[in-house]
């Protein structure tokens, strides 16, 4: 699990607002710049992230391939277009019969570098040149797809169909910059 760390300096820009510690602080932290959300005065304010082994390693495997393959698996409702639930995302399978426990931590470990803003997930980008084939043959696809369909049977569902949507990761300009310094 990731948690946070927050070092504040003495020094201030006169913005009204706490500034927290630069990135040579030596404090063994990785430090993400950000501007806060309620804040106006224009400088970036830090916030610092410990990331795990694992964060770092998918990292480090995006450095390596600066582009790879995402899935969401979703259901949809065959009354309507406009209606469609996300059951599982970010989906990134490695070799096609991951378990779903690793799926889900995997999900999780991309959700949280997308929220610190090392990586984006877009699922409008699919790779062209990629086949998606690993994820459509998966046992966990099937056993999504098999599921959607035994619960379509029953009466007042709105969901009955499993449907596969393709997309990318790939790191922000942030991202690249952790992953060079720490992943070297």
């Amino acid at each position: 699990m990731s948690h946070e760390h927050k070092h504040k300096h003495d020094e201030t820009c006169a913005c009204g607002h706490e500034h927290e510690h630069g990135e040579t602080c030596a404090c063994g932290h990785v430090h993400v710049h950000a501007r806060g959300d309620d804040c106006d005065c224009g400088h970036h304010h830090e916030a610092e992230v410990f990331l795990s082994a694992t964060e770092l390693n998918f990292l480090a495997l995006l450095l390596k391939s600066p582009i790879l393959p995402v899935c969401s698996f979703v259901m949809k409702s065959s009354a309507s277009d406009d209606v469609e639930a996300v059951a599982l995302a970010p989906v990134f399978l490695a070799s096609g019969n991951e378990a779903m426990e690793q799926i889900k931590e995997t999900a999780a470990v991309l959700s949280a570098l997308e929220s610190y803003g090392l990586i984006d997930i877009d699922y409008s980008d699919m790779l062209e040149k990629y086949d998606y084939s690993v994820y459509v043959d998966s046992e966990i696809f099937k056993f999504f797809v098999e599921t959607v369909k035994e619960s379509a049977t029953k009466p007042g569902v709105l969901f009955d169909t499993a449907a596969l949507e393709a997309g990318s990761m790939a790191l922000t300009q942030l991202g690249a910059e952790v992953a060079e310094k720490l992943c070297e």
